[in-house]
């Protein structure tokens, strides 16, 4: 029952019992206002008329008797005053016979009736004297028959008096026992409605205040970290509610404070991890950055062996204005010609032993980029990776994941410059080779201008014709010789960038390195403050209503089911 209806029932039983009393007093007073009507109108009324008829047989007969036989008063005024008295005492006599009479007064009745003849027949006598005016028969009747004949009505008539003061005694009597009886039944129901009163409002008080003082200690306990106790009601009143609503509001609270260890737990586990990933990333780093000094030495070196390409082709170009100089000059200069082939095929083997080195040393440096590509894209799963777990660490990772977001960008750089590496390794790669091919017809030209010069008479037009191809391709091979080192230059530029994102990674890593010990730090500080709870073991309810979020899993991360299980355990 609520409380509400508790109050309005025990309103209604005040009200039952306060109507009670009025009624109790309505019918007191309406017994109380009939006693005394029947005072007024049966012993009141009753007694006025004896009184008057008494007062009218002592004063208006035997007074009057008196006077007229003094001669106080006429005789004609007696008589009138006489006639009058006995008018007056026929009416007074109708009204009281008139009611209805007790016992005791119909005794009295009985001996009173019968007197009234006689004293009104001695009533008549005198009318008769006062109408003669028989002064001596008036005093004869007042001496010998006005007393002896009124006097003992009027004594009949004083026990009717008392008889009525008797009966309204009674009637007092009977009346204040009504009232003592109406007082106490009203004490009664008064008393009784006090204590049912009392009774209910300490049965209703103790209804609301033993759950509010439970509700107090448990507020007092949850307050103090203890998640652990339960308190129910199966009262249906505001009082249940209010103790069922802390109940479910504990619960609740103990499945945050649970999820939030986990979470924490789970956060310290991502910052473990995350370091971790630091670690290897500033590894990765320092791996990127040897092979960035191994890749500009061999760019060093190549642009060294560019420049002696560059320096041999010059002079073979040279050479060969003069071998076509002396072979127009004539057949005497043939000899000096033919040393002069022999020179050219020396220069030209070491330009192609050069220009194969070049090739060589151009392979190297794609196995270089090759492997700054693998620790670009291990970079850039790192970054992934750290970006995962600045996601699920929620607004404490969100500077992380800003970190995380440049190292992508600085691997996704790397990845863009190592392939513009590659593609210029590859076009200084072909040019080699063409310069190669190149050395090797300027060698077969040599040999066959060695051949021609002893044969200088019938193949001269050839020789000349052989050098002009071969200017020709002198011209090709210094024209990629200088290609071959602008392209040594945009290399050696390309990886100076590669230092510099280099250094900006590893500046990077100790940013995440340090978020990640801020993260940690924050994590335990939440533990710490998580641990204050004592929370329910093995409460379904609980963990019904507790969320727990699955880890992702990464290369470097521990598996979700032990961060859950870690969790767990630490929430229990």
């Amino acid at each position: 029952m609520r409380i509400v209806s508790k109050q309005i029932l025990l309103v209604l039983c005040f009200l039952i019992f306060l109507i009670t009393v009025g009624l109790v007093g309505l019918h007191g007073i309406r017994q109380t206002q009939d006693g005394l009507e029947t005072i007024y109108h049966d012993r009141v009324v009753p007694l006025r008329d004896l009184k008057h008829i008494s007062d009218l047989y002592a004063f208006n007969i035997v007074n009057v008797t008196h006077k007229a036989r003094n001669g106080n008063i006429t005789m004609f005024t007696a008589l009138r005053m006489v006639q009058e008295a006995e008018q007056q005492i026929e009416e007074f006599w109708s009204e009281y016979l008139a009611r209805d009479f007790t016992e005791a007064e119909r005794e009295i009745l009985q001996e009173v009736l019968p007197l009234k003849p006689i004293v009104a027949e001695s009533v008549q006598k005198l009318k008769g004297i006062l109408q003669e005016s028989n002064q001596q028969a008036l005093t004869t009747f007042a001496r010998h028959e006005l007393y002896q004949v009124i006097e003992p009505l009027t004594n009949k008539l004083s026990e009717l008096v008392d008889a009525q003061l008797d009966i309204a005694f009674a009637e007092y009597q009977s009346a204040h026992d009504r009232y003592g009886m109406n007082v106490a039944i009203t004490m009664l129901i008064l008393g009784l409605a006090i204590l049912v009163s009392m009774l209910s409002g300490w049965l209703i008080t103790r209804t609301i205040t033993l759950p509010l003082n439970q509700a107090v200690q448990f507020a007092h306990a949850v307050a103090s970290g203890d998640l652990t106790r339960t308190i129910s009601s199966r009262k249906r009143d505001e009082v249940g509610m209010l103790l069922n609503s802390l109940n479910r509001m504990v619960t609740s609270l103990c499945a945050t404070v649970g999820q939030i260890n986990m979470a924490s737990t789970e956060v310290a586990t991502a910052s473990e991890q995350l370091s971790s990933a630091s670690t290897q990333m500033s590894t990765g780093m320092a791996l990127q950055t040897e092979r960035t000094s191994q890749i500009a030495g061999a760019s060093l070196e190549m642009s060294q062996t560019s420049a002696s390409i560059s320096s041999n082709m010059a002079d073979i170009q040279g050479k060969t204005l003069a071998a076509l100089r002396l072979a127009k000059q004539g057949e005497e200069k043939v000899k000096l010609s033919a040393t002069e082939m022999v020179t050219i095929a020396s220069h030209v083997d070491e330009a192609t032993t050069c220009a194969r080195s070049l090739e060589e040393k151009a392979g190297r440096v794609q196995e270089v980029i090759r492997m700054i590509n693998d620790i670009a894209d291990q970079t850039n799963l790192l970054a992934l990776n750290a970006a995962i777990e600045a996601a699920r660490a929620g607004d404490a990772g969100r500077g992380f994941a800003v970190v995380a977001d440049e190292i992508r960008k600085l691997s996704e750089r790397s990845t863009l410059s190592t392939s513009e590496i590659r593609t210029i390794i590859m076009g200084m790669q072909q040019g080699v080779h063409q310069v190669v091919q190149s050395m090797t017809k300027v060698n077969d030209r040599a040999q066959n201008g060695n051949s021609l010069a002893q044969e200088v008479d019938s193949a001269f037009t050839e020789i000349i014709g052989g050098m002009e191809s071969l200017q020709h391709l002198i011209d090709q091979s210094a024209a990629s010789v200088e290609e071959m080192a602008v392209t040594a230059e945009q290399i050696t530029e390309d990886i100076q960038t590669i230092a510099i994102t280099s250094e900006q990674t590893a500046k990077g890593t100790e940013e995440v390195s340090r978020s990640s010990s801020q993260l940690a730090v924050l994590a335990s500080d939440v533990q710490t403050s998580v641990a204050f709870f004592e929370i329910r073991q093995n409460d379904e309810e609980t963990r019904q209503l507790a969320f727990v979020p699955t880890p992702l899993s990464t290369d470097f991360a521990q598996p979700a089911g032990g961060c859950t299980e870690q969790a767990g355990k630490r929430a229990g």
